[in-house]
């Protein structure tokens, strides 16, 4: 694909934040966006879906725990890139946030369809969701439907780590648009992306959790996610301590 189909932008937030990014087909090449960011590679890598929808109050402190002092500290201190969907809502909020306030410096990439965010220069009366000032780079796939990105969550961790450094997708509550993200890195390519469920955050978390242990789902997608993919599953109640130990044990990494 010629990089002239790759078009870049930079943000210019409240202040003088400024976050470059990157509209792109389709189909993009996630090694041609990682060559335009001059993102170091390889590098650790790790994807982030889902969200924080129909959770109580205290489900949503515990994955906030989660967010800024499991995720978002392990990855600053091992050199992490993380990659989610950008925008202010959810868990995709919460990383942005303890990632500004703390000053952290790992890459922190959103990917969303163009066609449904908002950002400063870029109104978008059809927008649906503001792009988060807290993320360091951003992805924009020319694309006007949600799922659209799905492809570029698994293929930018595999492009970032280059089958060199440890890769792992992390699922919190979600919906149809989470699990299109598990489904197309756990079974499209040879090059697989182990996914830890948090089990007990809701939706379809819970869903693959339950059809990973049980061994019997009626839905097709999670039945082939749950057969062809490297799942591994952590206890929202079992506390921060117990998924880091789980998190850096499936990425070989020390806690």
């Amino acid at each position: 694909m010629p990089d002239t189909l790759y078009q870049p932008i930079l943000i210019r937030f409240d202040g003088a934040h400024y976050a470059p990014a990157l509209r792109v087909p389709k189909d993009a090449d996630p090694l041609a966006i990682v060559r335009h960011f001059g993102l170091l590679v390889p590098r650790p890598s790790i994807f982030l879906s889902g969200g924080a929808s129909a959770m109580s109050q205290e489900d949503m402190d515990r994955v906030r725990v989660l967010i800024e002092d499991g995720i978002a500290a392990f990855a600053e201190r091992h050199h992490i890139t993380v990659i989610d969907g950008g925008t202010e809502a959810g868990i995709m909020r919460m990383m942005g946030r303890v990632h500004a306030q703390r000053g952290y410096k790992f890459p922190l990439i959103g990917v969303a369809p163009y066609g449904k965010v908002t950002y400063p220069g870029h109104p978008n009366p059809k927008g649906e969701a503001a792009l988060d000032e807290g993320h360091t780079h951003f992805v924009l796939v020319e694309a006007d439907e949600w799922g659209s990105e799905s492809h570029l969550l698994g293929g930018l961790v595999r492009a970032i780590s280059q089958k060199q450094q440890p890769r792992l997708g992390i699922l919190i509550n979600g919906g149809a648009i989470a699990e299109r993200d598990v489904y197309m890195a756990t079974t499209q390519g040879e090059d697989r992306v182990p996914v830890l469920v948090v089990d007990g955050t809701g939706r379809k978390a819970d869903e693959i959790s339950n059809a990973y242990s049980t061994g019997s789902t009626d839905n097709a997608i999670i039945r082939a996610i749950v057969k062809g993919g490297k799942i591994h599953v952590t206890h929202l109640k079992d506390g921060l301590d117990k998924f880091l130990a789980r998190m850096s044990s499936t990425l070989g990494l020390r806690a």
